[in-house]
């Protein structure tokens, strides 16, 4: 519900913020307002960006993996997980 608060009072007007960024960076010469928001950045690009986030996501879903099994070993006996 919390999350929601804004809903669907906000909506427009975030569709709104949305097109007038997109517009701003186009009129800049840029692909989409992500490409002109990491343009003076150490990323430089939204594909590198992509790739790291990517990675990121792989390498946390393995660790959750990781840490689950070994949760699931320290559990007394008789109790399961589903």
């Amino acid at each position: 519900e919390y999350t929601q608060r804004g809903y669907p009072a906000n909506h427009d007007a975030l569709k709104t913020l949305f097109q007038l960024r997109y517009e701003l960076a186009t009129i800049l010469g840029y692909e989409s307002y992500a490409h002109f928001q990491l343009a003076d950045t150490m990323a430089k690009e939204v594909a590198i960006v992509e790739n790291f986030l990517s990675s990121l996501i792989e390498r946390a879903r393995a660790k959750c993996f990781q840490e689950m099994e070994l949760f699931k070993a320290d559990l007394p006996e008789g109790v399961a997980l589903e």
